[in-house]
C-alpha cells in the first residue's frame, strides 16, 4: 500500500528523462498508469481513499500529476528497490 509522502527533490535526470520521453510537464491518469505500471482504476481508487503516493490535481474535470512529483515517486521506488 502506498502512503502519501513528501518526497525529496527529484533527481534532475529523472525529470529530464520524463520530459524527453513524454514531451509534457504533467500526466493524466492513463499516462500515470503506463509510467507506474498500476491500473487506472487502482489509481482512481487510491486517490479517492487519499492513499495515492503521487499528489494529483484537477484541471477542467480531469486529474493530473506534476512531472516533478512523478519523478520523486520513481526515485523513491528506485531507492526502495536497491
Amino acid at each position: 500500500m502506498f502512503r502519501k509522502k513528501h518526497y525529496e527533490k527529484p533527481n534532475s535526470e529523472t525529470v529530464a528523462f520524463l520530459a524527453t520521453q513524454y514531451k509534457k510537464l504533467s500526466f493524466n491518469i492513463a499516462e500515470l498508469s503506463m509510467i507506474t505500471g498500476l491500473g487506472k482504476q487502482h489509481i482512481y481508487n487510491q486517490i479517492s481513499r487519499k492513499e495515492f503516493a503521487i499528489p494529483t490535481y484537477r484541471e477542467g474535470g480531469r486529474r493530473f500529476a506534476d512531472i516533478r512529483d512523478v519523478a520523486s515517486y520513481l526515485d523513491s521506488r528506485r531507492k526502495i528497490a536497491s
